[in-house]
């Protein structure tokens, strides 16, 4: 794995919050990922362009948190 760091301006993210252990991951990410496919008509008016999806993690300390 190729792993850098990158200074980015400034975005929002619309999405699900799961939280499930690293080592548990394919267990629980895929069902979420699907949660949020299925809810991408109650959210499309609040997402910007250009539209980007991707996975953002954090660990139990919230950092993400808003």
């Amino acid at each position: 794995m190729n792993i850098r760091e990158v200074e980015k301006s400034s975005f929002s993210i619309i999405g699900k919050e799961g939280l499930g252990k690293a080592q548990e991951a394919d267990i629980w990410i895929p069902p979420l990922w699907q949660e949020a496919t299925n809810a991408f008509e109650e959210t499309i008016h609040l997402i910007k362009q250009p539209l980007t999806i991707l996975g953002a993690m954090s660990d139990e300390s919230g950092q993400f948190k808003p």
